[in-house]
């Protein structure tokens, strides 16, 4: 079958597969969280990030070596696998081996042959914070039928996962992206890492004493989710650099002074979000090889990130505003530093 799908088109499919995959995950764990207890879920949760965002490096890897592998598929095969199996502990394993396998999948596929435009990956990767809300709510109702919808969404995840993977080019190079700054990889990568950690451990000291209700929470992720997806189509049109420094920047007062403003405070979220896909292009400008990796190495730095919050995280206004603002500082400045700014003609440079 010729390979014509377009990594845009493929970006769409997959941000709805990384919706049905948050859906699947969460519902899963959240229906079984209902019968541990607090420091037991403390322990999985931590496990859960552990096992499904660190091996995205490795698996990402072993994609770039063998590009033909439908590890999209053979991932939704494991979730699917998993919400049936009625042993807990392999279950969980098959769940987080899926997850980390579906998300490597959308990185190959809105990556590679995307001529260095970033809009696609934001698009997917906003379809998880749609997933992760819903699969939190469906996960608290008790009963047991309540699977059987992630269930129906993985299966219909599996034959979209399998469309694509026969339609777009796994081999296609990924080598169109040069956002990154004239800096040895190491500094680009491990100053995007700084980015990427200081996102993920902000993402819970910002205050949101405005958010009491069910419905409040839901539109918390859907800005979230809006943010990711617009920042990649933002950096595609004015500039990548230009796009994460303001958007950071921009975040901060309305994050700071949002606690109990929600609208100002969602503002601030979607801002805040918007450099998600722009990490990933950085590390891609420079491993243009190895897009898979580039990927998994933005998912270990999303874990480092989030690992703090399960032993120390902050407890006042005045803590939560301290740490927005000065790790968020540090972030734009991370961000001016490794990427490219724009000519005149709108071109990086």
């Amino acid at each position: 079958m010729k390979k014509t799908m377009k990594p845009a088109k493929a970006g769409w499919i997959y941000a709805w597969i990384h919706f049905s995959l948050e859906v699947a995950c969460f519902t899963w764990m959240m229906h079984h969280a209902i019968e541990w207890s607090a420091e037991r879920y403390c322990i999985m949760a931590f496990l859960y990030d552990a096992l499904a965002f660190v091996p995205q490096s490795l698996v990402g890897a072993l994609t770039d070596r063998f590009p033909k592998m439908k590890i999209g598929p053979a991932g939704a095969v494991l979730i699917i696998a998993g919400l049936v199996l009625p042993i807990p502990a392999i279950a969980f394993v098959f769940i987080v081996a899926g997850n980390c396998m579906i998300h490597v999948a959308g990185a190959q596929a809105t990556l590679r042959g995307a001529n260095g435009k970033l809009g696609p990956s934001g698009i997917f990767v906003a379809g998880g914070s749609f997933g992760v809300i819903t699969g939190t709510l469906l996960g608290s109702i008790t009963q047991d039928w309540v699977l059987y919808i992630p269930l129906g969404l993985m299966i219909l995840a599996f034959f979209l996962s399998l469309y694509v993977s026969d339609r777009i080019d796994m081999e296609a190079e990924s080598e169109g992206f040069h956002i990154a700054a004239q800096l040895p990889v190491g500094w680009i990568v491990a100053l995007t890492m700084v980015v990427i950690m200081a996102r993920s451990y902000i993402g819970y000291a910002i205050p949101t004493a405005w958010k009491q209700e069910t419905w409040q929470t839901i539109l918390l992720y859907v800005f979230m989710g809006i943010g990711k997806a617009t920042g990649g189509v933002c950096a595609d049109r004015f500039g990548a650099r230009r796009t994460s420094v303001w958007s950071l920047l921009c975040a901060i007062p309305f994050l700071v002074f949002g606690n109990r403003l929600m609208v100002i405070s969602l503002i601030g979220i979607a801002f805040f979000s918007m450099t998600m896909a722009i990490s990933l292009g950085a590390v891609v400008s420079v491993l243009p090889d190895n897009p898979g990796c580039s990927f998994g190495v933005t998912t270990v730095a999303l874990f480092l990130g989030t690992a703090p919050v399960f032993f120390v995280r902050p407890s006042t206004l005045e803590e939560q505003i301290v740490i927005v603002t000065i790790l968020t500082v540090v972030a734009a400045v991370c961000c001016f530093i490794t990427l490219k700014g724009q000519n005149k003609e709108g071109m990086e440079a």
